[in-house]
C-alpha cells in the first residue's frame, strides 16, 4: 500500500515528505475515532484505500493551489485537511458539530498551509471562495442550494458514491462532469461548474 501512495504522491508532484504528514493525520484520526465517530470503525483497516487516496486523488482537478477552498461539512477533515496537506494554500472547514471541530483544530496543525475552522451551520455563512468541496454530506441539489451561503468562482468538487448520475438535476445553470475514482471502485468524482 505504501508504494501505491508514494506513486500517487509522485504523480501529484508533491514532496515525498508529504507521506509522513498523511501518516500523522491518519494516526490522529484513528486515535480520535475511538471516542468520536469520525469514520466507520469498519473502515479503520482500509483507511488508506477507502478514505485517504480518494481524497488525495481529487487534487488532480485543482490546477492552481494558490486558492481559497471551502470544505462543507468537514467532519473528519476528508477531503479538506488532505487537500491542505497536499498544498492548497487556504482552506476553510465548515463543521457544525463541536466535537468534530475540536478534532479538526488538532488536524490543522499537521498542514503547512492556512486552515480556518468555522464551527457553525453552513446556512449562517456568507463566504466567497474559488472551489467548494464536499464528501458524504448531502445530495447534489442540496449542495447547490448552499451556493446561497458559500459562493464559488470556479467549481464544486464532490466525492460521491456509485450512482451520482441519479442525483444530477436537469438545469442549464451548471455543467456536470463525472469521473470514476482510480482508487475506490465505489466512488465517483463530480465537478460542477457554473454555465457561462
Amino acid at each position: 500500500m505504501r508504494k501505491e501512495i508514494e506513486k500517487l504522491l509522485y504523480e501529484l508532484n508533491v514532496p515525498r515528505e508529504t507521506f509522513f504528514k498523511l501518516e500523522e493525520y491518519v494516526s490522529l484520526l484513528v486515535k480520535w475515532n475511538k471516542t468520536i465517530n469520525l469514520i466507520s470503525k469498519n473502515d479503520i483497516q482500509d483507511i488508506w484505500t477507502k478514505h485517504i487516496m480518494i481524497c488525495a486523488e481529487i487534487i488532480r482537478y485543482i490546477k492552481d493551489k494558490n486558492i481559497t477552498l471551502v470544505d462543507l461539512g468537514s467532519g473528519s477533515g476528508l477531503p479538506g485537511i488532505i487537500l491542505s496537506i497536499l498544498g492548497v494554500r487556504k482552506t476553510i472547514l465548515i463543521e457544525s458539530n463541536t466535537k468534530k471541530a475540536a478534532f479538526l483544530l488538532q488536524a490543522t496543525r499537521i498542514s503547512n498551509f492556512s486552515v480556518e475552522i468555522i464551527n457553525d451551520r453552513i446556512q449562517r455563512q456568507q463566504i466567497q471562495c474559488d472551489i467548494v468541496t464536499s464528501r458524504a454530506l448531502a445530495s447534489i441539489n442540496t449542495l447547490l442550494e448552499y451556493r446561497k451561503y458559500v459562493k464559488f468562482k470556479k467549481f464544486m468538487l464532490l466525492i460521491k458514491g456509485l450512482n451520482p448520475h441519479l442525483e444530477i438535476p436537469t438545469t442549464s445553470k451548471f455543467s456536470f462532469q463525472v469521473f470514476p475514482s482510480k482508487y475506490n471502485s465505489s466512488s465517483n468524482i463530480v465537478i460542477i461548474s457554473p454555465s457561462i
